[in-house]
């Protein structure tokens, strides 16, 4: 497993982790990074597209928040044949409307 953050683009990555250890040093490593700054998805996955050429499962974690939309990034992933999840993380204050969004994006 390697975790890759990304923003506005792609940003650092993790060395990859293997082992059921590894898990809780990953939750720990998320729980303590920041959640601010401009989020472009579209473009951190083709970045990501470009890094990794080798298929497996992506879980997509984020607010989902993005100006110029997610549909974009994930019908990349699915056309490139990855497996992945998405999990979408916020306030509840947020919420509004960007849940069901998510079940059209791929369709």
């Amino acid at each position: 497993m390697t975790l890759d953050l990304f923003g506005a683009t792609l940003g650092e990555s993790t060395t990859p982790m293997q082992g059921r250890g590894r898990l809780l040093q990953a939750l720990r490593f998320l729980e303590e990074l920041p959640s601010d700054g401009a989020t472009d998805i579209g473009r951190a996955t083709t970045a990501f597209l470009h890094k990794y050429r080798r298929k497996g499962l992506v879980v997509l974690i984020s607010d989902f928040f993005d100006a110029a939309g997610f549909q974009r990034a994930l019908k990349q992933l699915h056309h490139n044949h990855y497996d992945f999840f998405v999990i979408q993380v916020n306030e509840p204050e947020e919420l509004s409307g960007v849940i069901a969004d998510l079940g059209r994006a791929v369709a």
